[in-house]
């Protein structure tokens, strides 16, 4: 999670070295972004983090793939936020 308002970064613990890494890159990118629409924010920092440390990326996306984790996606989707 990326606070703005602080600058600061908040990354589970629990999770495997190079997704951490990729995480990280991900939620600094969230702090310069100045983009409206979540949905393009989310592309831009997942690109810029995955030009970084793509097996990051690669293993981010693997374990993303969780019921739960669809179902959240899936829910964020149709709340349009």
């Amino acid at each position: 999670m990326a606070d703005s308002e602080n600058r600061v970064v908040y990354i589970r613990e629990d999770l495997p070295p190079k997704v951490r890494d990729f995480v990280k890159l991900h939620e600094l990118y969230h702090l310069k972004d100045q983009a409206r629409s979540w949905v393009w924010r989310e592309i831009k920092a997942n690109a810029a983090a995955a030009l970084k440390n793509p097996v990051g990326f690669i293993w981010c996306v693997v374990l993303s793939c969780t019921r739960d984790r669809l179902g959240l996606y899936w829910r964020r989707i149709k709340k349009g936020g």
